[in-house]
């Protein structure tokens, strides 16, 4: 049970050291936002991109050790979905253990929130460029007059050519 206890401590530890990295980018791509840097941007998914690939190998080692710990566990009171203080009921080293997944809790609700806040950011800006976009497609309006050698001709004033889904 204490090696249970140990390989959940380190997942959790290496866990948050991630979630706190991609915090980190969560709040870059904030500033990238505001300031419209969209090179920033995209850098910054890249690298989010790479490091939720690294959280995999951990969520995946930790729920085969949740699923050992129930198949060893010889007791009908734990159904489907157990916590961590279902784990470490016995075990000294309990306070440790629910820190860490207290904190790892308490970050992944704070980059939910981040990437909600940045969502609604990129699709404001999106919506007020659209609407730049529209406004300078629909300001084009043309003139006819005649020429010097009394033909007439029609020429567009600010002509502009858009593709609005750029």
């Amino acid at each position: 049970m204490n090696q249970i206890i140990n390989n959940l401590n380190n997942i959790l530890k290496q866990e948050i050291e991630i979630f706190i990295k991609l915090y980190k980018l969560e709040e870059e791509k904030s500033h990238a936002i505001l300031t419209k840097n969209g090179k920033i941007l995209e850098l910054t998914t890249s690298r989010q991109e790479e490091l939720l690939k690294a959280i995999e190998p951990f969520e995946t080692a930790r729920t085969e050790i949740i699923q050992n710990y129930r198949d060893s566990t010889s007791s009908n009171e734990i159904e489907k979905d157990i916590t961590l203080k279902d784990v470490i009921v016995e075990e000294e080293c309990a306070n440790d253990i629910l820190q860490y997944g207290a904190k790892l809790r308490m970050l992944l609700m704070k980059l939910k929130s981040l990437q909600e806040a940045n969502q609604r950011m990129a699709l404001d800006n999106i919506e007020y460029f659209n609407i730049a976009i529209r406004e300078l497609s629909n300001s084009n309006h043309l003139e006819s007059g005649y020429s010097e050698k009394g033909k007439e001709t029609v020429s567009l004033s600010n002509p502009l050519l858009f593709n609005q889904r750029v």
